[in-house]
C-alpha cells in the first residue's frame, strides 16, 4: 500500500510496564526499530504512572485499557512525528481495534491480549466474529493470543485439540490467516529451576486477504528476548530490502555530553575558510568519525551480543541443556548492561 511502505509496529506482552528493566528494554526497542505504534500488553499499572516516560520517547497514547490490578491492560501508543492518522473504533478488555489511515488510504488494526482463562478467551473470539461484520477494510491484528494452533507450536506441554479447532475456527469465520513469522520458533517460554520446562507460539499477527494484498512485502520478526518471558513481534509494512536506504546524518544527544566533542566541532569548524555549506559538511564528516571512534566501540559489544543471544534463543527451539538456558540468562543480564552504559553516554 503506498504511503504506509515503512510503517512499523511492535506488539509486546511487557508483563509489567513499570520496571526498570522493562523501561530500558522498550527504550532499546524504540531507538534500534523505529516503531510508528508500540502495543504493550499485561502492563500491570496505570498508564498516567509511566505517561511522562513514554512523553519522553515521543509517544502518545491511540487508546489506554487499563489493567485490573495485575490482570489485562492494553496500550496502543503512536510516535508523534509520524505522518499518519488514528481512529479508535472498537474498544474490549482484550482487544483495542483501530483505524489507520493517511491521504485517502485506510486500513484496521486490531491489538489483542487474550486472556489466560480459556472461558474468558471465548468471550473474544466471539467478539473478532462480531467485528468482522463491521468493516470490509483490510484488517490486522497481532499480540499475544494466549492460543496455539498446531502440535508443533508448543514444547514441554500437551497440544489441546478441541482448543486449536475453536481457535481455528474463529480464524476460518473471520476470514484470517497467519502471516507468519522469522527470527524463532517460539515466542513464550515458562521456566523452573533454572530450566526452561515449556515453550508455546503465543503471540503473532494475523491478516485477512485483503490485508495481505494490500501489503504483500509485510515481515514479522520474532525479536530478542530480555525482559519479559515474551519475545517482542515486529511487523513491518515492507519488507527489510524494501526498506533499505542510506541513514541521513543524525546529530546523537549523546555526543554533546561528551567532553571531547566541543573540540572536534570546533577543530573541523576552524580548518578552513570556505562557506558555511562546507564547514557544516567537515563538522558531519567529523562527527561520524568521533561516533565511530568513541561509541563504536559500546555499539560494537552491543551488536555481537545481540547476535550471541539470537542464536542462543533460536537453538533454544531446537533443543534445551541446562547449560544453555544459564548463558542465555548471562547474555540477557550483559545485554542489559550495555543498554544501561549506553544510556550513560
Amino acid at each position: 500500500m503506498i504511503g504506509f511502505e515503512e510503517f512499523k509496529l511492535i506488539s509486546w506482552n511487557v508483563r509489567g510496564a513499570l520496571y526498570a528493566n522493562g523501561k530500558l528494554a522498550i527504550r532499546e526497542l524504540v531507538r534500534s526499530k523505529k516503531p510508528d505504534v508500540f502495543i504493550l500488553m499485561e502492563t500491570r499499572c496505570q498508564f498516567r504512572r509511566v505517561s511522562a516516560f513514554w512523553n519522553s520517547l515521543g509517544f502518545f497514547p491511540i487508546h489506554i485499557e487499563e489493567a485490573r490490578g495485575f490482570s489485562g491492560g492494553i496500550w496502543v501508543l503512536a510516535n508523534t512525528s509520524v505522518p499518519y492518522n488514528f481512529r479508535v473504533i472498537d474498544t474490549h478488555q482484550q482487544v483495542v481495534t483501530f483505524e489507520v489511515w493517511k491521504d485517502n488510504l485506510t486500513w484496521v488494526c486490531s491489538a489483542v491480549y487474550a486472556s489466560p482463562i480459556p472461558a474468558n478467551r471465548e468471550i473474544l473470539w466471539r467478539h473478532m466474529t462480531l467485528l468482522r461484520r463491521r468493516f470490509l477494510l483490510p484488517w490486522l491484528l497481532l499480540g499475544d493470543f494466549n492460543e496455539i494452533l498446531f502440535p508443533s507450536e508448543v514444547r514441554g506441554g500437551d497440544f489441546l485439540p478441541n482448543r486449536a479447532a475453536m481457535f481455528a475456527s474463529v480464524l476460518d469465520t473471520c476470514q484470517l490467516v497467519d502471516l507468519g513469522a522469522v527470527g524463532r520458533r517460539f515466542t513464550w517460554f515458562r521456566k523452573a529451576n533454572d530450566r526452561l520446562i515449556l515453550s508455546k507460539r503465543l503471540d503473532r499477527a494475523l491478516g485477512d486477504m485483503e490485508w495481505k494484498v494490500a501489503f504483500p512485502d509485510a515481515v514479522v520478526d520474532v525479536l530478542n528476548r530480555v525482559h519479559s518471558d515474551h519475545c517482542p513481534i515486529l511487523l513491518q509494512c515492507g519488507s527489510p530490502q524494501t526498506l533499505a536506504h542510506n541513514r541521513p546524518f543524525r546529530f546523537l544527544a549523546a555526543w554533546a555530553d561528551h567532553p571531547d566533542f566541543a573540540a572536534v566541532v570546533d577543530n573541523a569548524w576552524r580548518s578552513g575558510e570556505e562557506c558555511i555549506t562546507s564547514k557544516l559538511e567537515r563538522v558531519r564528516e567529523a562527527s561520524t568519525v568521533f561516533n565511530k571512534e568513541v561509541f563504536g566501540n559500546i555499539f560494537r559489544r552491543k551488536r555481537h551480543v545481540e547476535a550471541r543471544l539470537r542464536g542462543v534463543q533460536r537453538e533454544l527451539d531446537r533443543r534445551v541443556t541446562s547449560d544453555m538456558v544459564l548463558f542465555e540468562a548471562e547474555l540477557q543480564r550483559e545485554y542489559r548492561n550495555i543498554l544501561r552504559q549506553e544510556e550513560l553516554l
